[in-house]
């Protein structure tokens, strides 16, 4: 809402949020790490429950559940981006 009654555009937004984006990238890698050992430790812990200590669990290393974090926005910002570049040209 601050953004409109700025008098800010579509495109002021866009940046703005691109942004945000890049900042809280490595923000979300520093701690993924973390929390997907946490969340590996207590699913092992649940299944183990269920199958008893005998049963024998595969588990992945560490980092190996998540990809790169920015790629995904990345992809996307892309993707919009094309988007926005073939309606542009259409309406020529």
């Amino acid at each position: 809402m601050e953004l409109r009654e700025q008098g800010g555009t579509l495109r002021d937004l866009e940046e703005a949020l691109r942004r945000e984006c890049e900042t809280f990238g490595p923000v979300l890698e520093r701690e993924l790490p973390s929390a997907q050992r946490d969340l590996e430790r207590v699913l092992v812990g649940r299944v183990r429950r269920l199958l008893g200590e005998e049963g024998a669990l595969e588990t992945r290393p560490p980092g190996d559940l998540v990809g790169e974090v920015g790629a995904a926005s990345a992809r996307t910002a892309a993707r919009d981006a094309r988007r926005r570049s073939a309606k542009r040209s259409t309406r020529r």
